[in-house]
């Protein structure tokens, strides 16, 4: 049984963690489960919404405007059919993830005898030990014990909770060339995939959220029962509307240790929303899932899962040897050692790219600073004269006091000063992390900071997106930026505030998002 032998990184059982970084979110009231919820696994369709798992990201600025990058998460090791190219990548996920499995059957057991069984172990040992097995298909999992299967006749077992592994993930990934303006159909495994970039300068709008939580599996969440069907349905409808043309989501994406919430997400989207360009920036719980690197341990991601998962064209594409992710710094590089830098490079999540006329830089607050400066003055240099905004994507919404976490509205401080980013209100930036939306600062003339973290977190009781709308290079209408607050609550009663989701959904789903800008708050 060589191959169902366990990863054996000595460390302490996670059901010690003190927890201590979460107590901005109300664990009194709405503590781990270490379970996934059956009020939240009631809304898991029988099948992905979706016949790809695809993804659409922007290129690197400095590769061209028309260069996207298009990746596929698969089963198979062999790539889709694309007749059109031959893919850049294609391996098997690296160090975290390597699998995906649903989110299990409680008091289920399996009638079969087990392939291997392992005592005085997590349940994460039990799936890194069928990830590391082919023979793997199933996994039991109850108290300190675990079973694996090839097989699973399921028995009622007090207890007991089963598990599938539904792949081994792949990702497959190429930059291609898109005419902008136009749609463009793509033939990927037999599917077709249309894309769309708006022409260099002309007009772009995006939606954005930040900090979705829908499971309490591992940190405290208030809108588990509602939050994963809420954000697929309203991103699905959405994505009807053609007159928008990305989405963001700006960290502690799913609060997710080992892809399970992740996947349970992306099989609820459809293929038009997956198919919408997307940017993503990791939060606190992207590299830790409890929080912080004092609460880590050796079974956290350390962002390896994200940065795969999501499949952006980073900094990452040009360090790394393989012209896509770095791996020059392993999940598992330094057992013990929690610190994000020693476990990951810091490149894998720094990006900058066009849209239109809006300029994004995206980063990760906890990589070394040192090692993303030069990154930044290219990041400027490219914007200049080239932008009628750039804004900051960041999860963090200050420093941190004591670490060396760089905060969003900071780094813009930073910026301003660099060459190209010296654009005064121009340059904007948008977080999360405290779980609020609002418009969080003010320029010299107008805004140029927001903070959109409310979504499905305790924090002040917010569930909700931006809508992000620019005029293009001498547009009239200039930059706007909206809220929908899909949904409020009182934190102090637990009492319904105003859930305004049906309106706006039902609103959307007639006259598109900017259709529906009279039921949002403007913040620009």
């Amino acid at each position: 049984m060589a191959g169902l032998s366990f990863w054996t990184p000595l460390l302490p059982l996670f059901l010690s963690f003190a927890y201590c970084a979460l107590t901005a979110h109300n664990l009194d009231k709405y503590p781990p489960s270490f379970v996934f919820e059956e009020e939240m696994k009631a809304h898991l369709g029988e099948s992905s919404a979706s016949p790809i798992d695809i993804r659409v990201t922007r290129a690197l600025g400095d590769k061209g405007y028309e260069k996207m990058r298009v990746s596929v998460i698969s089963g198979s090791p062999t790539p889709p059919a694309a007749p059109h190219w031959d893919w850049d990548y294609s391996s098997r996920f690296v160090g975290r993830w390597l699998s995906s499995f649903d989110l299990g059957k409680s008091d289920t057991g399996c009638k079969e005898t087990p392939l291997a069984t392992s005592t005085g172990v997590v349940e994460a040992d039990c799936l890194r030990l069928c990830s590391d097995s082919a023979s793997c298909a199933f996994y039991t999992f109850e108290k300190t014990t675990c079973n694996a299967y090839s097989a699973c006749t399921p028995v009622h077992k007090h207890g007991t909770t089963t598990t599938t592994k539904f792949q081994d993930n792949h990702l497959h990934s190429k930059i291609v060339s898109v005419e902008a303006g136009k749609p463009e159909v793509l033939s990927i495994g037999g599917v077709n995939v249309t894309l769309f970039l708006p022409e260099e300068d002309a007009p772009t709008a995006g939606i954005v959220w930040s900090d979705p939580c829908i499971s309490g599996r591992w940190v405290g969440c208030y809108a588990s029962n509602v939050s994963l069907p809420r954000s697929a349905e309203m991103i699905n409808a959405l994505a009807e509307d053609s007159s928008w043309h990305y989405w963001q989501v700006l960290g502690d994406n799913y609060y997710d240790q080992d892809g399970r919430l992740s996947k349970a997400v992306y099989d609820k989207l459809s293929l038009k929303a997956k198919s919408k360009i997307f940017y993503t920036v990791p939060g606190n719980h992207d590299l830790w899932v409890a929080g912080g690197a004092d609460n880590s341990d050796d079974y956290d991601q350390f962002g390896h899962g994200f940065m795969q998962w999501y499949a952006q064209d980073t900094m990452g594409s040009v360090t790394g040897d393989n012209g896509f992710l770095d791996f020059s710094i392993g999940a598992d590089d330094d057992i013990g050692n929690y610190d994000f830098n020693a476990r990951n490079s810091g490149n894998n999540f720094l990006w900058y790219n066009k849209i239109g006329a809006v300029g994004y830089i995206g980063f990760n607050g906890a990589s070394l600073e040192e090692t993303e400066d030069a990154a930044f003055v290219n990041a400027c240099s490219f914007f200049k004269n080239n932008a009628e905004v750039v804004f900051v994507l960041g999860h963090w919404n200050a420093d941190e006091t004591g670490s060396s976490i760089l905060g969003v509205p900071e780094l813009r401080e930073k910026l301003l000063a660099y060459e190209g980013c010296d654009i005064g209100d121009r340059l904007k930036y948008m977080d999360g992390h405290t779980h609020s939306n609002y418009a969080q600062q003010e320029g010299e003339g107008e805004e140029v900071g927001f903070m959109i973290g409310g979504h499905g977190m305790a924090g002040a009781g917010q569930f909700g997106f931006a809508y992000v709308k620019n005029g293009g290079t001498g547009g009239r209408e200039g930059t706007e930026v909206w809220y929908f607050e899909e949904w409020s609550w009182a934190t102090t009663k637990d009492e319904d505030q105003a859930d305004n989701y049906d309106l706006i959904l039902n609103c959307v789903k007639e006259n598109g998002v900017d259709g529906c800008t009279h039921l949002a708050t403007r913040w620009l």
